[in-house]
């Protein structure tokens, strides 16, 4: 089987990797993330008005370039390298399954996020409500519309979002979605920072009233694309630890050349190169899993959920170990702010959080593995 990127994919990746090394140097993110939000807009717009890279993995009905799930692993690769803030996981890779082709709304709504004019950010529990289980947000009929009640804790990229999509209890009905604006009201926002560097918010719902036509899906329907989009989630959180893995192993390797000991640079001792070798075979391993996980996405459910939680798995395992080698290997340095290397290894520990431990997704495998 050929793995190699075609002329366009390589294009892709040259492109964003161009553009972030020229307009979100390290630096620049170090400063961004010290501002009280976090964020910095001109970024994000400049992916949708100087680059029209929001539209590179939709489809082409909804005007996009279909670049699909192999563009979001190569621009989630790109963006793992910079140590990227910008919404693209939520917006742009969970936003689509949650949305499209639900209703013409719906398509709307993401021919918004393409032109840059909507951040659309699932406010969902996925730990708990992840694969269509319901979450702790309860919706009631009331003739005209629906009452939504509850909320949502530590919701990624929530003071970017526009609007939210909310999976919600809709009683024998079983979950639904909803895609809301983000400042309706009865919506409170209450917004904290993360170790990483990222934002996050807890959500609460009071009475908030909605139209019937903000109801994106219901039952089986919303299930199904609360599994896809949570799945969609975690190859890219996969193809993110891949691009930082990718960064750690170069440092590590240049330092090894420059750093002397002994009268010799360290990487010449044996025992470094091995570990920087083992360091390279976990990177490859996490860069198979991941392509596997890609190809997996427009497969079946449970052949899709186990490819994931596989790909997770190992990823959450090499990352570990690529990050603490980078460090032991930079020694003293590793852990200073003059080098990015904590600040790497500390998104790599968050992303092992990041929607469900190693531990969840060996139970999430093997229920895959031995559903009826």
């Amino acid at each position: 089987m050929n793995f190699e990127y075609t002329e366009e994919q390589t294009m892709l990746r040259e492109t964003v990797a161009a553009f972030l090394k020229d307009r979100f140097p390290f630096d620049r993110r170090r400063e961004v993330v010290k501002t009280p939000a976090g964020f910095s807009p001109d970024i994000w717009d400049a992916f949708a008005t100087e680059l029209g890279l929001l539209a590179a993995p939709f489809s082409e009905d909804l005007g996009g370039f279909g670049a699909g799930a192999t563009g979001n692993m190569i621009i989630m690769e790109e963006l793992g390298k910079a140590l990227s803030v910008e919404p693209w996981l939520e917006s742009i890779v969970m936003a689509e399954p949650l949305l499209a082709g639900a209703n013409a709304a719906c398509d709307e709504a993401l021919q918004g996020v393409i032109a840059g004019e909507r951040i659309i950010i699932p406010a969902i529990d996925w730990p708990v409500s992840g694969a269509g289980r319901k979450g702790t947000v309860e919706a009631q009929a009331d003739g005209s519309g629906f009452t939504l009640t509850g909320g949502v804790a530590l919701v990624r990229q929530a003071a970017r979002a526009t609007h939210f999509v909310i999976a919600a209890d809709l009683g024998s009905a079983g979950p639904a979605l909803f895609l809301v604006p983000a400042d309706l009201p009865g919506i409170d926002r209450e917004d904290a920072r993360l170790v990483d560097g990222g934002r996050c918010a807890d959500i609460a719902f009071h009475n908030v009233s909605l139209s019937a036509d903000t109801c994106v899906a219901e039952g089986d329907d919303a299930v199904q694309r609360l599994a896809a989009s949570f799945d969609a989630g975690l190859f890219a959180l996969c193809a993110e630890a891949v691009g930082i893995q990718r960064m750690l192993l170069e440092w590590t390797v240049e330092y090894s050349k420059q750093r002397k000991q002994f009268g010799k640079a360290i990487g010449e001792f044996q025992a470094l190169q091995h570990r920087m070798a083992e360091m390279f075979i976990k990177v490859e391993e996490s860069v198979s899993m991941t392509i596997l996980a890609a190809a997996s996405l427009s497969g079946e459910a449970d052949h899709r959920a186990k490819s994931v939680a596989a790909a997770k798995i190992l990823i959450d395992q090499s990352a570990r170990f690529v990050g603490e080698a980078a460090v032991q290997i930079h020694g003293g340095m590793g852990m200073t702010r003059e080098l990015p290397v904590a600040d790497y290894f500390t998104r790599l520990i968050a992303i092992a959080q990041q929607m469900g431990s190693t531990e969840y997704h060996f139970q999430r495998y093997e229920a895959a593995s031995f559903s009826a």
